[in-house]
């Protein structure tokens, strides 16, 4: 049995350009699932944190998470697509003058359960 990852990807926006960054982002999610048939995506807010002691630059920009998940994992194949699709479509968020707005965080996960599940079955 192979381990199943899925892709959770977090970056920051400029809070005056997250409305677009959200319908630019919801639409390359589409495009990939179109792709791709059997991935899932989701698309998620950071909720604001009040008394937050994020420096000044950060605490004008927004959190968004991209979830993707498929019955198979995120293999290099899909993981390479993801990240064309999201370069056609998003790369303007990014800026010179702050290098945090705009890059894209990737970390991969695997589902504890998944695991517990095969442990059991042994």
């Amino acid at each position: 049995m192979s381990i199943q990852t899925e892709l959770y990807v977090y970056w920051h926006v400029a809070a005056d350009e997250c409305a677009q960054a959200l319908a630019d982002t919801a639409l390359m999610q589409r495009q990939l699932c179109e792709m791709h048939p059997a991935l899932r995506a989701r698309l998620l807010q950071k909720a604001p944190n009040e008394g937050s002691s994020a420096s000044p630059s950060l605490s004008l920009s927004r959190t968004l998470m991209e979830i993707y998940a498929h019955p198979e994992g995120i293999g290099p194949e899909l993981l390479a697509s993801i990240a064309d699709v999201a370069g056609k479509h998003l790369d303007s968020y990014r800026r010179a003058d702050d290098p945090r707005l705009g890059a894209r965080h990737l970390e991969h996960f695997v589902a504890i359960q998944q695991h517990a599940d095969a442990d059991r079955s042994t």
